[in-house]
């Protein structure tokens, strides 16, 4: 990247044709004037090109630079099909389940009763989620409380925020553990590979919905819960 104050100079340099441009003005010098005129274009018009081009290196940088710590901000996608009544809160569980839910804190996955996704709606209206994501141990990789995330360094693998609005995590061996998207005010997508306080793995995959291990599977379906507010979505067996 070009450091700041070079971009500065540069756009001072500028000033040096303006006053040239000024003076042939005033002496009716068209072709000094215009030719002063086609300088500044070309300075500015090269500032800003850099100023872009520094603009679009830093966020590529950012995206490549593990983060520990942070917040997701909602995003601006395209709405699904399945968000077309509004007012409520969608979470999406891969690609083939969702659920529907009030403007209330809501548990959509838990496990022996004891919520392991939870979503509800903060002081501005926008939704937030919360999560904790362990490893077979028991131990935390990644913890998320209403947006804002936490990862562990020691058990954690090059964790990416590649935008404001999208979280990946994966285990010290390179397995994506974690991806979690704010898609909008309203909607989160999460999918990741999810052990109970007994040990037991259970995934939230694209293509598949709920996968338990040795268990079912749930998919293709959206649960609705705005008349049943404050009840859990699933519940994953112990």
């Amino acid at each position: 990247m070009i450091p700041d104050w070079i971009l500065a100079m540069l756009a001072t340099v500028a000033l040096i044709p303006t006053g040239f441009a000024i003076n042939y003005w005033f002496n009716k010098d068209w072709v000094g004037f215009s030719f002063s005129v086609w300088l500044i274009v070309v300075f500015l018009g090269l500032v800003v090109c850099l100023y872009i081009r520094n603009d679009d290196l830093a966020a590529r940088l950012k995206a490549e630079t593990p983060i520990y710590h942070g917040k997701l901000v909602p995003g601006h996608d395209p709405a699904p099909d399945e968000f077309a009544r509004e007012g409520f809160l969608y979470i999406l569980l891969g690609d083939s389940l969702g659920v529907r839910a009030l403007a209330v804190e809501t548990t959509v996955v838990s496990s022996g009763g004891k919520p392991v996704i939870t979503v509800g709606v903060g002081e501005n209206g926008a939704l937030w989620i919360s999560a904790v994501v362990t490893d077979e141990q028991g131990r935390p990789l990644v913890r998320v409380v209403k947006n804002e995330f936490q990862a562990f360094p020691e058990r954690t693998f090059n964790p990416k925020q590649p935008d404001p609005h999208t979280l990946i995590i994966r285990s010290e061996t390179g397995e994506r553990v974690l991806y979690l998207r704010h898609m909008m005010p309203f909607a989160f997508k999460i999918t990741g590979k999810f052990v109970t306080k007994k040990g037991k793995t259970f995934e939230i995959v694209d293509t598949i919905g709920i996968l338990v291990s040795g268990g079912p599977q749930v998919s293709h379906l959206t649960v609705d819960l705005t008349e049943r507010p404050g009840v859990g979505a699933f519940e994953i067996p112990e």
